[in-house]
């Protein structure tokens, strides 16, 4: 069943199924409450899992079920709220509300139906984080028009701003496959939208490359027809579909003058470019554009530049969990490559990682739990290599390790849970470790 945006939620019954480690449904809750809704959040995670996201709600007045759903909680509800990491079609939970015809929506759609200024939407396969903050990032240097928002899966909800948005406003919305399955049970659709790519991603979740880029294509499906799409990839299937649904496609494949950036790589200068056309379509000029993009330091975590120190430069690559990740990152710079890596023990091919890209490499610092085997593997390829325990250390080996001209990356290729509880966590700790033991010269 469709919400109807005219009606008021003060008063209403509001269940939030789904609130998040991360934060991902405090912004809804707490919007909700601030509409006078009498709110509940049921999830499946208990109470010490989700202790911090509770916390961050003690100012207002909810009612929890967690550790699992109760059918009793749909008795007299109003309106649910489904977070996008609930799996639909497997929830027997969510199935029990459509069974009663209850009305349901998501909270980038409850933004969507309020939200009075322009939107941007951002997706892609890969990318479509560093692009929306691109956007995000040259529009708040020299936009000349309203505010400037960034939100959506780049881990903001934008609920919250509503009361502040004008009809003058730029909303920049990175949007996730997730997040776009029910774009079209609203009406408001975004204004213009970019599609860095579509490869084969999260088919554990949707089945089927084909359902998974027909989600994608939800960010054009219901616009005007002649909305701008800005393409990243060379596609030509994808290119057809775009066109089929009505969409203006505008190729950021083609050589676009993006200027000089901070954030290495081919895969950030399709990024770049994609932002550019964006930033263009609003009415900015090449020249404003490249400036903007010039002094973009890329996402935290994300092969984010952290500083030069003695002529080194050192990149924040904690995002990077897999050895694919890893090498990707290793490919974006010409300049030899001090590499930290390490976590927790997992799977890949290490020896076949070390075949690849040592020419790239110009020493290891390994740590964590995995550590012996990245050693093991690195020296099979006659590497320089330091073993060391934690990330403090792998900072302090690499200052010893790297020369003038030289670049340190830390991209561990494994996951963060040996030693810290999220990938962001782990970067925070190499960035402060950067910055106290490099910056003192």
């Amino acid at each position: 069943m469709m919400v109807d945006v005219t009606d008021s939620l003060a008063g209403k019954r509001v269940l939030v199924v789904g609130l998040g480690r991360f934060g991902g449904g405090i912004g809804a809750v707490r919007w909700l409450c601030g509409q006078g809704a009498r709110v509940c959040v049921t999830d499946l995670a208990d109470e010490g899992v989700l202790a911090d996201s509770v916390g961050a709600l003690a100012d207002c007045d909810v009612r929890y079920r967690l550790g699992g759903h109760d059918v009793g909680d749909l008795d007299g509800v109003d309106l649910v709220v489904v977070s996008p990491a609930v799996d639909k079609r497997r929830s027997d939970f969510f199935q029990e509300i459509e069974r009663r015809g209850i009305a349901w929506t998501t909270e980038v759609n409850l933004f969507l139906e309020r939200c009075p200024g322009r939107v941007v939407g951002v997706t892609g396969s890969f990318g479509k984080s560093t692009t929306a903050a691109m956007i995000g990032h040259v529009l708040a240097e020299a936009w000349m028009g309203g505010a400037v928002y960034l939100g959506g899966n780049i881990g903001r909800s934008l609920l919250g701003e509503l009361g502040r948005m004008t009809r003058d406003d730029v909303v920049v919305m990175e949007l996730s496959s997730f997040q776009l399955e029910d774009l079209v049970r609203v009406d408001r659709q975004v204004e213009l939208s970019v599609v860095v790519n579509v490869e084969r991603h999260h088919l554990e979740r949707h089945g089927t490359f084909e359902v998974y880029r027909d989600c994608k294509l939800n960010i054009v499906r219901g616009g005007r027809v002649g909305m701008p799409v800005v393409l990243g990839a060379a596609d030509g299937v994808l290119r057809e579909l775009i066109e089929d649904l009505g969409g203006l496609v505008v190729d950021a494949t083609v050589s676009r003058r993006v200027g000089v950036l901070v954030v290495p790589g081919e895969h950030n200068r399709v990024n770049a470019r994609c932002a550019a056309e964006v930033c263009s379509l609003l009415g900015m000029g090449d020249a404003v554009i490249a400036a903007g993009l010039s002094t973009f330091l890329g996402l935290a975590h994300r092969l984010q530049f952290v500083g030069e120190f003695g002529g080194v430069r050192y990149f924040n690559d904690s995002k990077a969990t897999s050895l694919l990740a890893t090498m990707t990152a290793i490919r974006a710079f010409d300049e030899p490559v001090v590499l930290l890596m390490g976590g927790k023990s997992g799977e890949g091919n290490l020896r076949g990682f070390f075949d690849r890209a040592q020419k790239r490499i110009k020493s290891v610092i390994a740590f964590g739990e995995i550590g012996g085997d990245v050693v093991e593997a690195a020296m099979g390829c006659c590497m320089v290599i330091d073993r060391v325990d934690g990330v403090e250390e792998a900072v302090g080996a690499a200052r010893r390790r790297a020369c003038c001209g030289d670049v340190v990356l830390f991209s561990p290729g494994f996951p963060s849970y040996d030693g810290f509880v999220n990938y962001e966590a782990r970067g925070d700790a190499f960035v402060r470790a950067v910055r106290m033991l490099c910056a003192k010269g």
